[in-house]
């Protein structure tokens, strides 16, 4: 089945918002950048939308300098942090989930701006990955290699059919529509069914012969219902419980499904491999 990459991101910053690409090389470990900075509390351990959902309007912004950071609000420009993400040699042990992660305190300046940008009570901090800290967390799904501080896949696929159809089913609840935003995809492509990626277990580059594998269903959370845009949870929790009725997870029928976790087949890796929006791939 042939389908068109749609679109491309990376998200520098984990549960902040995302940066579109037209193009980004593929690695083990994940997408270059992606997930490679994470905002953690005095402990160490990860904060998610899930507790402060203007995370969603943090935004990466690349400049000739390095990757700075906007607080947006419907895309106005509400404050940017004065210099390029950059770390200290300030070490600290950090936490996604049960895996620990060996990492880089940002300065206290740009701490201290992320801390207000999210509106935290708790003096919050950011932190870049130390390559070669973290243990592949569920190697049994996802191989041998570790990515920085994603959950657990190094990639998610997502199918703009599949929005297309959650949104008739909102549209027949008198609900409004999401956009992909909401699912933080990695990859998007275009031109199979809705759902069907699913029942597929590759995409391949027909020509360099890339292969990403599919591995499962990706378990939605409650970061869905947070509106991108604004950083505020969605009346009525839209659209968690509409996603789980239309595509659920295989045998938790209250729990949503929205794209693929997937992973780079190691006998396909090339010399370099990329990916670009706009290119022909394959569904197998």
């Amino acid at each position: 089945m042939e389908v068109i990459i749609n679109a491309l991101y990376t998200y520098p910053v984990k549960s902040c918002g995302g940066l579109e690409v037209n193009s980004t090389e593929l690695m083990n470990t994940g997408a270059p950048g992606d997930r490679e900075w994470m905002v953690i509390d005095a402990k160490g351990v990860f904060i998610s939308q899930r507790k402060y959902p203007r995370m969603a309007c943090i935004y990466p912004v690349s400049t000739t300098d390095g990757v700075l950071l906007e607080l947006r609000n419907d895309n106005r420009v509400l404050g940017r942090t004065t210099k390029p993400l950059q770390a200290t040699a300030q070490p600290v042990t950090t936490k996604v989930w049960a895996d620990t992660a060996e990492a880089l305190l940002a300065d206290d300046e740009t701490n201290q701006w992320i801390t207000e940008a999210i509106g935290a009570a708790e003096p919050l901090r950011l932190a870049r990955f130390r390559d070669g800290t973290r243990s592949p967390g569920q190697p049994d799904r996802f191989g041998t290699h570790s990515t920085m501080f994603a959950d657990a896949a190094p990639y998610l696929i997502a199918n703009t059919d599949s929005l297309t159809a959650l949104n008739a089913k909102l549209a027949e609840q008198d609900c409004s529509p999401v956009n992909m935003r909401h699912f933080r995809p990695n990859i998007v492509v275009t031109g199979v069914d809705a759902f069907a990626e699913h029942h597929y277990s590759s995409l391949r580059h027909p020509v360099t012969g890339a292969r990403l594998a599919l591995v499962d269903h990706c378990q939605r959370c409650s970061i869905i219902t947070v509106d991108p845009a604004r950083g505020e949870r969605l009346a009525n929790a839209v659209p968690f419980k509409t996603l789980a009725e239309l595509n659920s997870m295989p045998g938790k029928p209250k729990a949503p499904a929205f794209g693929v976790n997937a992973i780079l087949e190691e006998h396909s890796v090339a010399a370099v491999t990329r990916i670009s929006v706009g290119e022909t791939w394959l569904l197998e």
